[in-house]
C-alpha cells in the first residue's frame, strides 16, 4: 500500500508492538533482487493480535523513508511509536510510504528474529483486507 506525502515531512509510526528485525541504509543496501530500490527501510515482526487475518505472527514494511534508520535489529518498539519519516528513496517517483503487511505462521516472521526475509517467500496480505476497520470507501 502506498501512502502518499506531498511535502516528505509526515511521520511513520510503528503499526503494533514488535521488534526490529531489518533496517537498511539507502546509502549502502543489502545485497540481493531489488533491495536498492527499498531505499531507507524497516521491516518490524509482530505477534497478529490486531489484524483479522489467521497466523499468528506478522511483518509490517516501511519503505522509501526519508533518512537512514535509527532503530537497529532486536530493538524493541511500542506500537505509536516513531519509526522514521516519509522521503522518496530507493526506486520512488516522489515522497510516500510503501506500507507492507504480512501475516502468517512463518517463523521468520516471529518477533526477535533478525534478517531480511524476501517478500516472495512471505505471505502477503492487502492491508485493506486485513485492517477493514482502518479502510475508509471513497467512492
Amino acid at each position: 500500500m502506498d501512502i502518499r506525502d506531498k511535502h516528505a515531512d509526515h511521520g511513520v509510526y510503528a503499526f503494533a508492538d514488535g521488534v526490529v528485525s531489518f533496517v537498511q541504509d539507502d546509502a549502502h543496501p543489502a545485497s540481493g533482487d531489488g533491495m536498492a530500490t527499498m531505499g531507507n527501510c524497516i521491516a518490524i515482526n509482530h505477534n497478529n493480535t490486531t489484524t483479522n487475518m489467521s497466523g499468528k505472527y506478522a511483518r509490517t514494511l516501511y519503505m522509501h523513508l526519508l533518512s537512514a534508520p535509527t532503530l537497529t535489529p532486536g530493538q524493541q518498539v511500542k506500537k505509536g511509536d516513531r519509526i522514521g519519516t516519509i522521503g522518496s528513496t530507493g526506486n520512488s517517483t516522489g515522497p510516500h510510504l510503501h506500507f507492507g503487511l504480512f501475516v502468517g505462521n512463518d517463523a521468520r516472521m516471529a518477533p526477535g528474529v533478525k534478517g531480511w526475509t524476501s517478500i516472495s517467500l512471505l505471505p502477503v496480505v492487502d492491508p485493506i483486507n486485513a485492517l477493514p476497520f482502518y479502510h475508509v470507501d471513497r467512492s
